[in-house]
């Protein structure tokens, strides 16, 4: 889930939000209170923080972020001329769990075994530089999407949040002593990992055309969701859905060059909604809108 708040509706009634959050904020003048719920990441965008976490005190300045869990409690204020940007993002304790267990134990493909450093006060709460960690170079690849600096919210892809949990685990390998005697895999796991991830990949080709998430897909590999994205995109190179996206953009282009159907048939054909997001997600594939595509049909 994407949400936006600005100076205006700050002091206003607000939806509490559960699960995975992505949330821009435009603000002024705060000082409030601070919830935290599962682990969160404060990212600023442009201006200057202040946050009051456990009795200690933090300055998050732009291409910076302060890594919160529910273990923390405090405040946060700002008070600038111009609006401060910020992008927050919360990620529920069972998928931190899932990505700190898939990287503590590979071998465990189920990643049933739960790891509970991000969720309890093992987690200090740390201020970190946004420029040096995995972290925030998905953080500031985030803001700078279009698509986050909408005003209104909006319903998102859930790999935004998968590879936000994969970053926070790779920045803190080093710090987990469960995470620095990871075992070599056997081969006889790499090829169960394989054959798992090439179930999906027949599920993918066997529904693309019907709406597909990477839970989805993970239920098809029988994996958990977390580490199911990580192995698929270890073994395929591209994560699950960009996987997904090529597998109906291929199909797409066959249809659109075949010209025996119209365009829009061909977008519902291929797992699209409207012939608005088909026409940009094709252009954005192949350089070109499909009905240039030589032998395409008016619509």
């Amino acid at each position: 889930m994407y949400t936006f708040i600005d100076q205006a509706n700050f002091s206003g009634p607000r939806q509490v939000n559960t699960g995975c959050v992505l949330n821009r904020s435009e603000l002024t003048r705060v000082d409030s209170p601070l919830p935290v719920r599962g682990v969160g990441v404060k990212y600023v965008i442009r201006g200057l923080e202040r946050y009051r976490m456990n009795g200690k005190h933090y300055v998050v300045e732009s291409g910076n972020y302060l890594l919160v869990n529910a273990a923390s409690s405090g405040a946060v204020a700002i008070d600038s001329g111009e609006p401060v940007i910020g992008l927050c993002a919360q990620l529920p304790f069972d998928l931190m769990s899932q990505a700190v267990s898939s990287y503590a134990q590979p071998e465990n493909l189920d990643g049933a075994e739960a790891e509970h450093y991000f969720t309890t006060d093992r987690l200090v709460t740390s201020l970190f530089n946004g420029r040096t960690t995995h972290t925030g170079a998905w953080m500031a690849a985030l803001a700078e999407q279009p698509l986050f600096s909408q005003r209104i919210g909006h319903g998102m892809d859930h790999e935004v949040f998968l590879t936000l949990a994969d970053a926070l685990v790779r920045d803190h390998v080093g710090l987990l002593e469960q995470l620095r005697s990871i075992k070599v895999v056997r081969c006889s796991t790499r090829r169960e990992m394989h054959r798992r991830v090439e179930l999906a990949v027949a599920f993918i080709h066997g529904t693309y055309a019907s709406p597909i998430s990477v839970r989805d897909m993970a239920r098809a590999a029988s994996m958990s969701e977390f580490h199911f994205h990580r192995v698929f995109r270890a073994i395929k190179g591209v994560p699950p859905h960009r996987y997904l996206n090529e597998v109906r953009m291929c199909r797409a282009e066959e249809l659109v060059r075949a010209g025996r159907e119209s365009i829009m048939d061909v977008a519902l054909q291929c797992g699209f909604a409207d012939l608005a997001t088909f026409s940009k997600a094709f252009k954005r594939c192949f350089g070109h809108a499909p009905s240039t595509v030589r032998g395409s049909r008016s619509i």
